[in-house]
């Protein structure tokens, strides 16, 4: 028999519930932190140890997660403590399972305490904002034999070991971009650090955040972070060292498109809100709204204009040149110190 969510609340069992994720028979549990899994490493169990595989955070860029194909596991701040007699289980809320996310989680025994966790098995592109209920937890009479007293348990506002651990010594062991591309490390690092010197010596942000060194961040196409207290959130920005000057005086800015291994290049993927195109010799930077300006291109191509090139040296590779004066585009670019 199911028990009544609120007696569950009113009694101590399920803590951390904000009054409209309780539903007739259920709780609404958020997914508060999401660690993507490796299925690439190895997952060994047998009756008295276990191995898990690999996880790694996913950052939250402007209040969201952006998840593509895989396997991701959720940690709620939803805390519970099953007491004898009582069962609990997670089911998906059914607008994820009608959008190809399922959720899987085990049976929470009576004697567990710790926080609602599950993994999300996603099918196709989606955004999930941090802290968006995914489940409903269901609680049920049981003829209890005993409490769970295992390694699962954890204090509020902990998380079970496996994901902790594996997660820290995860992130610990990724290269940079930086090792990943030597070759195009000096440059880059300049015109980050220039960038950020004017950024500061401005004084027009009241925060700005370095996340050169954060390799979940760069991953995903954000070097740094500006925010005025009159903004909602903070400004997620890239930079890219590839403002190019011309004869004529104008600039020229190279938008990657494609890379050689068939994937799509920063200008489709970075998770940034704006770009800056530095050039450090010439003393000069110019940025744009990264989501106005991919708007404004894919207008163009509608009518058949600024089709991305191929690089010589790689067909693959593939880019959009894009003068600062083009009339088409010249309202979005800001030229900047």
């Amino acid at each position: 028999m199911f028990i009544n969510p609120k007696q569950a609340i009113e009694g101590g069992w399920i803590r951390n519930v904000k009054e409209r994720w309780i539903q007739p028979n259920a709780v609404d549990i958020s997914a508060d932190k999401l660690f993507e899994m490796n299925s690439k490493t190895l997952f060994r169990i047998d009756e008295d140890s276990k191995t898990h595989r690999e996880r790694t955070e996913v950052p939250i860029i402007k209040d969201y997660w952006t998840l593509d194909f895989g396997t991701y596991d959720f940690a709620s701040n939803v805390y519970v403590e099953i007491p004898e007699g009582v069962v609990g289980w997670v089911v998906v809320r059914s607008s994820f399972n009608r959008n190809g996310i399922y959720l899987g989680s085990g049976l929470y025994d009576s004697g567990y305490k710790g926080p609602i966790c599950g993994t999300l098995y996603v099918h196709g592109v989606a955004g999930l904002k941090c802290g968006t209920p995914v489940g409903q937890f269901i609680l049920a009479k049981s003829d209890s034999h005993g409490l769970y007293a295992g390694g699962y348990n954890v204090g509020e506002g902990e998380l079970p070991s496996h994901i902790e651990k594996n997660n820290k010594e995860n992130v610990m062991k990724k290269d940079t971009l930086y090792d990943k591309y030597p070759k195009y490390a000096k440059k880059g690092r300049d015109g980050e650090a220039w960038l950020f010197k004017k950024l500061k010596e401005s004084k027009q942000y009241d925060e700005i955040k370095d996340f050169t060194d954060e390799w979940l961040m760069q991953v995903n196409g954000v070097d740094g972070s500006i925010k005025k207290k009159t903004w909602n959130r903070s400004s997620y920005f890239d930079c890219k060292h590839n403002l190019i000057k011309e004869e004529d005086g104008s600039f020229s800015l190279y938008l990657e498109w494609a890379k050689g291994d068939d994937k799509k290049g920063w200008f489709q993927t970075s998770q940034a809100d704006r770009i800056y195109h530095v050039n450090v010799k010439h003393g000069i930077s110019i940025f744009y709204d990264l989501k106005q300006l991919r708007k404004a291109i894919m207008k163009q191509q509608i009518k058949g204009k600024y089709k991305p090139q191929s690089q010589k040296n790689n067909i693959n590779e593939k880019f959009i040149l894009l003068s600062n004066t083009d009339s088409n585009f010249s309202n979005l670019f800001k030229v900047q110190y």
